[in-house]
């Protein structure tokens, strides 16, 4: 899906801050040991030279991985009871249906799968825009845009989403 979304918008060779911080930042991608997954990295760039992409990239492509292999783990716990329940001489489970996000027992509360902090309003919304673009070819993660100056209700609605990316600015709340 990335690969797709980097091809449509142009993109055919990565930049040098790219070549140079993209296989750091997925170094430790699939490693057992939390600490030894991520890293922190600080790069400093000319405007134009692909540190958005660099960092969005990764990020993305760690959420894609986390969603893909929840959904193999549902898929493969639902394929062992049906096999249980033939194993027994039973009816095999049927799929559940959507569950209705209304009723108070299916509510989950939202949980972003990346926080983005940026330093402006206008940073966070180019950010947004550039992750929203990457996101376009699949069922991946949303992308929620929290800045000062707007309702908090929409605000609130778009975090609503699970494995959401939420890009805000960075707000001094004392």
């Amino acid at each position: 899906e990335l690969i797709q979304a980097v091809k449509d918008l142009g993109f055919t060779q990565p930049t040098t801050v790219q070549l140079k911080t993209i296989p750091l930042a997925m170094q430790g991608h699939g490693a057992a040991d939390e600490s030894a997954r991520f890293i922190d990295l600080m790069v400093s760039s000319q405007t134009g030279s692909g540190k958005t992409a660099a960092f969005l990239l990764p990020v993305l492509h760690t959420l894609l991985t986390q969603m893909a292999d929840a959904e193999a783990k549902e898929k493969s716990d639902f394929e062992q009871s049906v096999a249980d329940a033939v194993a027994k001489g039973e009816a095999p489970p049927k799929r559940a249906k959507r569950k209705d996000p209304t009723n108070p027992r299916h509510f989950a509360p939202a949980a972003p799968g990346a926080l983005i902090v940026c330093t402006t309003r206008e940073f966070a919304q180019h950010v947004a825009h550039d992750a929203i673009h990457l996101v376009q070819h699949g069922r991946g993660p949303r992308v929620a845009n929290s800045a000062g100056g707007r309702p908090c209700p929409v605000q609130s609605a778009k975090l609503q989403s699970r494995k959401a990316v939420l890009i805000t600015q960075n707000t001094n709340y004392t």
